[in-house]
């Protein structure tokens, strides 16, 4: 509704309705395309996604209009809250290539034609080239942008790394040495982003890091907040009454998704969780339970790792009727697990897919399961 009222360019409003007339972030504008393939995910709702499918394509075409032809990235991506001080800033790029990666994903989710998809897959192509071409440094880790004269900044931040890796810009060989480098620093991303942190640390394998900033109480983060008592998530870090911050802030609330997805281990993998991945973090825990509501029904996992006591590693789940699970478990091959104590080739519902990476990938169908490895690595 604010693009239709406001933004010809494509932009969105940072916050509407509201009397404040057009006020738009350009960052904020970049996100919403995420929030949309989340929503579709997570919900399944075609219909709405129909529905807001042109303004992802007027939103594409706004990010388009500002990539430079000299550099081939984005550069002063128009907006009436402008937060930094050089033009081409490596963040806004990257959200650029998501904003066009999530709307060919979902041109194709609406069988869109084929040149509407592929239009957008070209431009994410070219703008993720022309970011690991230009905004990289020498060790791999990104610049935060380009000054007036070309050259980069010398900031390389934890928020422009993490938003590298969290948007698949960074090549896989690179990802081990920027996680490294986000991982280095305790949370210095603010929390509206700061999420971005845990899930680059997730994708790297870093789950031991994870755990360390989630629950380090001295630094800033959520377990800080807790120990200074706070009950909600907070606008910033240290929030001041006097500029107002607010001390009960939903972008501070980002870190249960990532719990959620990164610890527990729960992801959908297709809309409305017809289909999704339960894969236990190979560090980090000892042990996670927990809920996830969906369309289709609860799902259900318990997890817990060998200890003196049970040397196997388990994992309980409950799959929702009509839905089909995919679990890892660490195994030394389908023969050392078991379901409800019988061998996997005798339990219903089940059947063992394939070893990777040294986890057996199980797919279950709707039902409760207690999956038991006996040899976890």
């Amino acid at each position: 509704q604010s693009q239709s009222r406001y933004w010809p360019n494509g932009a969105v409003n940072k916050i509407y309705p509201t009397g404040l007339g057009a006020l738009d972030i350009n960052e904020f504008t970049e996100i919403y395309p995420e929030w949309v393939w989340q929503y579709w995910m997570h919900t399944g709702d075609r219909a709405l996604l129909a529905t807001v499918y042109p303004v992802l394509t007027r939103l594409a075409g706004y990010i388009e209009a500002s990539v430079d032809p000299l550099t081939h990235l984005v550069k002063n991506l128009p907006s009436t809250s402008i937060y930094y001080a050089f033009p081409t800033v490596t963040r806004l790029n990257i959200l650029g290539v998501n904003v066009f990666r999530r709307t060919a994903e979902i041109a194709a989710a609406l069988h869109r034609p084929t040149a509407e998809i592929t239009r957008q897959q070209d431009r994410q192509t070219a703008l993720t080239n022309a970011i690991n071409t230009r905004l990289t440094r020498p060790d791999g880790t990104y610049a935060d942008g380009l000054g007036a004269n070309g050259t980069q900044v010398s900031v390389s931040s934890q928020t422009t790394n993490a938003c590298a890796v969290v948007y698949g810009v960074v090549p896989a060989d690179h990802v081990a040495a920027v996680a490294a480098a986000i991982a280095r620093q305790a949370m210095s991303t603010p929390p509206r982003t700061a999420s971005e942190v845990l899930d680059a640390l997730a994708i790297a394998g870093r789950d031991d890091d994870l755990v360390r900033i989630v629950t380090n109480k001295k630094s800033d983060g959520w377990a800080n907040i807790l120990a200074q008592g706070g009950t909600f998530t907070w606008e910033v870090w240290e929030p001041s009454d006097i500029i107002g911050d607010s001390m009960s802030h939903g972008w501070g609330a980002n870190v249960l998704v990532s719990i959620q997805h990164d610890l527990l281990g729960v992801t959908p993998t297709s809309p409305g969780y017809a289909t999704f991945a339960v894969a236990p973090p190979r560090m980090g825990l000892a042990s996670a339970n927990g809920r996830v509501p969906t369309p289709f029904g609860t799902i259900t996992v318990a997890w817990h790792r060998p200890t003196a006591r049970d040397a196997t590693f388990a994992v309980d789940v409950t799959v929702p009727a009509d839905t089909v699970a995919t679990v890892s478990i660490p195994a030394n091959g389908p023969t050392h697990i078991t379901e409800s104590g019988a061998s996997l080739s005798h339990a219903t519902g089940v059947r063992f897919l394939r070893m990777n990476a040294g986890n057996a990938i199980i797919e279950l169908g709707g039902g409760t399961y207690h999956l038991r490895s006996a040899s976890a690595g």
